[in-house]
């Protein structure tokens, strides 16, 4: 079966606790960051607004305050709920938890710290019209040392992902870009219990053969470390992407 139809759902994971990034911002959630006097967030709602998305869950954990305080119930034309963690439930028990405020068969599932600068709604129809239960954003990077480097097939499924190697020297390649379009019932096999990661533990099963990537040469940014924390600043400025949509 395709996916189903094209989602106006989506969730984003803000839950992580950002240590790496602490030196540079404390006390609150990692994609309240500011870049540019606005939070790192921000871009990302942008983006969903212009893909015509109208809910957004949000998984807080980690500093779950300064999310909602800031926003509130919504941002443009965006619905915000939150779906806050107790404990931490890792990526995927954080997408399950979430799941349970949507209606929907199908939902876009962003990273809240990266950010691809990829058209989310040809995404979303492109993914609409594949044969697979997920789908995800692969963009190509200069340097995999940072990164898990994904296998491909020539015809864009996904095979396998290595995990990073710091000591494979500088190569560039194609990565996962934190940008999913899951099933529900791909959500349905994630444990009920417990932390469990997309990316360890959900992901490997349905490769090969049952998630697809879009592949896209284009900018990726990602809040994980002080270094690409500065980046972001100039990463937006050239994208023009300073005063937002809302």
């Amino acid at each position: 079966t395709r996916m189903s139809d094209r989602t106006d759902t989506s969730i984003i994971l803000v839950g992580g606790q950002g240590t790496r990034l602490r030196p540079a911002v404390s006390g609150v959630a990692k994609p309240m960051a500011e870049v540019l006097g606005r939070p790192f967030l921000a871009y990302l709602f942008d983006q969903l607004l212009e893909a015509d998305l109208r809910q957004v869950v949000l998984s807080t954990g980690y500093a779950a305050d300064s999310v909602e305080d800031h926003f509130g119930a919504s941002y443009g034309g965006l619905r915000l709920t939150y779906s806050r963690e107790r404990e931490p439930l890792g990526t995927a028990g954080a997408v399950r938890l979430a799941w349970t405020h949507l209606e929907a068969s199908s939902a876009l599932v962003l990273n809240g710290d990266s950010y691809v600068d990829v058209d989310l709604g040809h995404f979303l129809t492109w993914s609409t019209g594949q044969v697979v239960d997920a789908t995800l954003v692969s963009a190509k990077v200069d340097d995999l040392s940072r990164y898990g480097a994904l296998k491909l097939s020539a015809d864009g499924l996904v095979q396998g992902f290595e995990e990073k190697r710091a000591d494979s020297g500088k190569r560039s390649g194609w990565i996962n870009a934190g940008v999913y379009h899951l099933r529900s019932s791909v959500v349905d096999t994630i444990p009920k219990l417990g932390p469990s990661s997309l990316e360890r533990d959900v992901f490997p099963k349905l490769v090969p053969g049952q998630m697809a990537a879009l592949k896209r040469e284009t900018g990726f940014i990602d809040i994980g470390t002080p270094e690409s924390y500065r980046e972001a600043e100039e990463f937006f400025a050239e994208r023009g992407r300073v005063d937002g949509v809302a």
